[in-house]
């Protein structure tokens, strides 16, 4: 994984605490530090559906810089911009592990956890984590611009 997919898998799999996120908008460009993250998922495999994972993740922080002077009166504008980047971006890092048939951070194992365990249990699993879609969902709130005027 490349240092930012690192940081992101961090995210996903242990609630990391601080967290540097770059977000690129057209020509606006601000990094936000992150002072907490909590992600929670579930594994949707009703019958006659595709199995999906639904993952909600949410951040919060303060903006640290910016290539452009940002306005406090639009945190809820930068805040969007941020949260659409960091689904875009985790949902890429989840289809990389799948199409590399990786999984660390265990949604097999939850799988497994939550049918009641047959010698079957880990052949439907791998049967269905190649089929599995990502529904992620992410709410990332800045707090301030941390510009001091």
């Amino acid at each position: 994984l490349s240092p930012e997919e690192t940081k992101l898998y961090n995210v996903m799999a242990n609630n990391v605490e601080k967290l540097n996120l770059t977000i690129k908008r057209d020509d606006l460009l601000f990094t936000v530090s992150i002072d907490s993250s909590k992600t929670k998922f579930k594994l949707d495999t009703a019958a006659k559906q595709k199995p999906v994972l639904k993952m909600d993740v949410t951040m919060k922080g303060v903006m640290e810089e910016a290539n452009q002077p940002m306005n406090p009166k639009k945190l809820s504008t930068y805040s969007h911009y941020a949260s659409k980047e960091v689904e875009k971006q985790l949902t890429e890092l989840l289809t990389k592990l799948q199409e590399n048939d990786a999984d660390p951070i265990g949604f097999g194992l939850r799988y497994q956890a939550s049918k009641l365990h047959t010698e079957k249990t880990y052949k439907e699993w791998r049967q269905i984590y190649p089929e599995l879609s990502f529904d992620v969902h992410v709410k990332v709130s800045i707090m301030s611009t941390g510009i001091v005027e």
